[in-house]
C-alpha cells in the first residue's frame, strides 16, 4: 500500500476492502439472478475496474493493491465458474488465455518495458485481468476494452486539452462493461456457452 512505515494509506487505498466486500456480495447476487457462475468474476472484476477508473482519473495511477484485488476476484471467479457452470479447468484456462492475448495486454506490456513513460504499469495489469475475465464469457468481445480505453482517452484529450498523460483506467472500465454487453449478446445471438 505505502512504502513509508506508519504512513496512512491513501483514501483510495482504504476503499479497496469495501469494494472487495461489495464485489463478493454483488457477484454472488448476480450469479443467483442469472443462474450463471461466470457472473461472479465478471461482476467482481467490474466493480474493481470502476474503482481503478476513479482512482486513475483522480491520481493518474492505478495502485498495485487495486490491480491485485482485481486479480484476486478473477482467480476466485475462475474456480467458481469452472465448478458452478460445469466447465473444465482446461476450457476455462483456454478462454482466459485467449482473452488475455486478445486484450492487447502483452503488446502494451512490451511497450511499457521499452518506454515506461508511454503507459502505466497499472493500466497493463488491469487490462490483463480484464481481458482474462472477459475471456471466460466471450474472448472475441475482449478487444472492445482497449477500444473503450482509447476512445475515452481521446475524448478526455479533446475536452481537456493535451496533457502529458491521460489516465486509461476510466476508459478501460467503460470498455470492460461494453465487452460484457457484447459478449453476452454474442452468446445469446450465436449460441455460445452462455446463450
Amino acid at each position: 500500500m505505502t512504502s513509508v512505515v506508519g504512513a496512512r494509506p491513501s483514501p483510495y487505498e482504504r476503499l479497496v476492502p469495501v469494494t472487495a466486500m461489495l464485489a463478493v456480495a454483488v457477484s454472488l447476487a448476480a450469479s443467483a439472478l442469472t443462474g450463471r457462475a461466470v457472473a461472479v468474476p465478471l461482476v467482481g472484476v467490474g466493480l474493481v475496474s470502476l474503482l481503478a477508473g476513479v482512482v486513475d482519473a483522480r491520481t493518474g495511477r492505478i495502485p498495485n493493491v487495486v490491480a491485485g484485488t482485481a486479480l484476486a476476484a478473477f482467480l476466485a471467479g475462475v474456480i467458481v465458474t469452472a465448478v458452478g457452470d460445469h466447465r473444465g479447468l482446461l476450457e476455462v484456462a483456454a478462454g482466459a488465455l485467449a482473452g488475455f492475448v486478445l486484450s492487447g495486454a502483452p503488446l502494451l506490456g512490451l511497450l511499457w518495458v521499452v518506454q515506461p513513460s508511454g503507459i502505466g504499469a497499472g493500466d497493463v495489469k488491469l487490462l490483463s485481468v480484464q481481458g482474462a475475465t472477459i475471456g471466460l464469457l466471450a474472448p472475441l468481445a475482449v478487444p472492445l476494452m482497449l477500444l473503450g480505453g482509447v476512445v475515452v482517452a481521446s475524448g478526455q484529450s479533446a475536452l481537456f486539452g493535451r496533457r502529458r498523460t491521460m489516465p486509461l483506467g476510466p476508459g478501460l472500465a467503460v470498455g470492460y462493461f461494453a465487452a460484457i454487453v457484447a459478449g453476452t449478446a454474442g452468446n445469446v445471438l450465436f449460441g455460445g456457452a452462455y446463450g
